[in-house]
């Protein structure tokens, strides 16, 4: 009976972890439809998950009471982790507060699995907490990571298709708007288009791209966004200058890459040590140390 409630509460737990680093696509749909942005298509006929669906509830019961508290440190956690959302691509799809309580509830849950699950002390629990809390925050700076680097791959090919279009003639924002209805979707094409929409509403050229680039919190986003605003305010022209960023970026890519895979056999040799060589070891002498023992050599 004991192992069957332990098996249940580390499911259980498992789960929680897994949903507390799941944004909500459904409060993302309400918020897009909102900001008057295209929601994400849903299957009427789909069946909703219990399980998430119950952990949403409780994240979303939890961030509402951690919204009604306006404390200092909760102040400096909201900003900074709107930042991070900012960088991660997240911005939208989940809420400071939402995050906060994914980190609580991951502790709890974290620290019961250890308990149950290891030691039943006190200190078991608190460490179970203390890396239960650290858990989000880890799965966040992975995304924010990721996000980086995709946004650092698309960036190129995206500034050769506009260069191509303003050297056929076309405008910037008509540029923009082609390459954006041409062109498979990406990062860097969405935050372009919301730069676009920005424009339609009245915003300065120059200020939409601020805003993207302050929006996505990206070095090579900045540099782009920095000649492209030096370019508009000084009237130049701006196809040499977005085919330069281009092949800047490119080269940096093609650098970065290299040095990825200086980096992989030195990256190899801990994992190859640990685990592969005691295996070929293990493989090579096991039979004759068996055969001295049976030969009754000790």
């Amino acid at each position: 009976m004991q192992i069957i409630i332990i098996a249940v509460l580390v499911i259980g737990t498992l789960i929680l972890l897994a949903y507390a680093l799941v944004p909500d696509k459904g409060s993302a749909q309400v918020k897009a439809h909102l900001s008057d942005k295209k929601p994400i298509a849903v299957d009427p006929d789909k069946k909703r998950e219990p399980a998430k669906e119950f952990f949403f509830a409780i994240r979303g019961s939890l961030a509402k009471g951690i919204a009604k508290y306006d404390w200092s440190f909760l102040e400096t956690k909201r900003s900074q982790l709107s930042v991070q959302f900012q960088g991660a691509g997240l911005t939208g799809k989940m809420t400071p507060d939402e995050f906060i309580a994914s980190q609580l509830l991951a502790a709890f849950g974290l620290g019961v699995f250890v308990v149950v699950g290891f030691s039943q002390t006190l200190i078991a629990f608190l460490i179970g907490m203390m890396v239960g809390f650290i858990l989000p925050s880890l799965w966040l700076s992975d995304v924010v990571k990721k996000y980086n680097q995709a946004m650092f791959i698309a960036i190129p090919d995206v500034l050769d298709l506009l260069t191509m279009a303003i050297e056929a003639g076309m405008d910037f924002s008509g540029a923009i708007s082609k390459v954006i209805e041409k062109a498979d979707t990406n990062i860097f094409l969405e935050e372009l288009e919301r730069m676009q929409q920005e424009v339609a509403l009245g915003k300065s050229r120059e200020r939409a791209l601020k805003d993207m680039s302050e929006r996505i919190q990206n070095p090579y986003v900045d540099s782009v966004v920095n000649s492209l605003t030096q370019a508009i305010r000084l009237g130049s022209s701006i196809g040499p200058i977005i085919r330069q960023q281009a092949e800047q970026l490119r080269i940096e890519r093609f650098l970065k890459a290299e040095k990825q895979a200086a980096e992989s056999p030195v990256k190899m040799l801990f994992p190859m040590v640990v685990f592969i060589f005691p295996t070929v070891f293990i493989m090579l002498f096991a039979p004759m140390v068996l055969h001295f023992i049976n030969s009754g050599g000790f």
